[in-house]
């Protein structure tokens, strides 16, 4: 049973981004259409990650870390042509964890933090490798839009 607490899949994060807004053209009808279409328009533009696989594979069941979940966010941002260079003077040094976040989310992550869409878990840990539950990502989309 999902709750607000329950951790959201790769395969949830297109519904988040049908709800924020669709690609720019039409987008088929149903829930199931959406989706795929969503997926196909994230991958096709980068938005969805391949990053951690490595492989070109996406596990649309696999959990989703807070650091993905940024990533994500940061590159539909750039491909809405959204200004990114909030976070380019944003310390994620202050964090006690912050030599946890992977490479390739730090741009993303400072970006985030910077515009305010992700908050540490606690005042000193950002948890970048814990699982975004839906509660959390909620609160992150709407401060996206």
């Amino acid at each position: 049973m999902e709750t607000p607490l329950s951790d959201i899949s790769d395969g949830a994060f297109p519904h988040f981004v049908i709800v924020i807004g669709p690609p720019d053209r039409a987008v088929p009808t149903g829930l199931a259409a959406k989706t795929a279409e969503t997926l196909l328009f994230g991958g096709s533009k980068r938005i969805i990650l391949k990053t951690p696989y490595g492989n070109g594979k996406f596990g649309p069941n696999d959990e989703i870390t807070r650091e993905q979940l940024a990533t994500m966010l940061y590159r539909y941002a750039m491909y809405k042509g959204y200004d990114v260079s909030a976070g380019e003077e944003t310390n994620i040094l202050s964090y006690d964890d912050a030599f946890e976040i992977s490479e390739w989310a730090r741009p993303a992550l400072q970006w985030a933090i910077g515009e305010g869409l992700v908050k540490g878990r606690t005042e000193s840990t950002i948890v970048p490798q814990g699982k975004a539950n839906r509660a959390e990502t909620a609160v992150i989309f709407m401060r996206f839009i």
